[in-house]
């Protein structure tokens, strides 16, 4: 599934606004898809004959199950298209890591840089390349990648967890 945020970027705050707006349109149209499953499931469900007629015939009881799997995704995906909804309607400016932060770091002793969106619960692990900015992953606040950034301003070295020891400068918090 290919899901297309457009919008120019002229500054910090619009890419913000091209993050969030990516996870909310992946959000949505993980529910569309939840929403379409749930109801194909009921319809069957419901189709199926009674109770089953013998212990091989169990149709009936695992497309409730399904159903009821479909329903508890979809209780998952809603509070989620809410949060991002509500960044998006008034996209916070940050000058340190934290939730809603945007930030791009550079490894101390080379040119690499990496840019990360940290987000309360959800969407961590998409990673969107957005045009004359780069590549930029979403983490979750309770990554121990993210614990690293929280508080972290412009100009804080900090080393990430890897495999190496390496050392990275926070150039920017949006």
């Amino acid at each position: 599934m290919l899901i297309e945020t457009i919008i120019e970027i002229t500054n910090m705050n619009d890419i913000k606004i091209a993050v969030i707006s990516y996870l909310l349109d992946s959000v949505r149209a993980a529910m569309g898809i939840n929403k379409r499953a749930y109801k194909g499931m009921k319809e069957e469900a419901e189709e199926a004959e009674g109770a089953m007629q013998s212990r091989y015939s169990t149709f009936k009881e695992e497309a409730q199950y399904v159903q009821v799997a479909y329903a508890g995704r979809l209780n998952q995906l809603e509070p989620l298209k809410n949060s991002f909804e509500r960044l998006l309607s008034d996209v916070p400016s940050m000058e340190a890591g934290g939730v809603g932060a945007l930030m791009k770091l550079q490894e101390v002793d080379t040119e690499n840089q990496a840019s990360y969106f940290i987000v309360g619960t959800g969407g961590a692990g998409l990673t969107m390349t957005i045009p004359e900015y780069g590549e930029v992953t979403v983490v979750s606040y309770n990554a121990p990648l993210t614990q690293k950034l929280l508080s972290k301003k412009k100009g804080d070295k900090i080393t990430l967890p890897t495999s190496q020891t390496i050392e990275w400068e926070v150039l920017n918090v949006q």
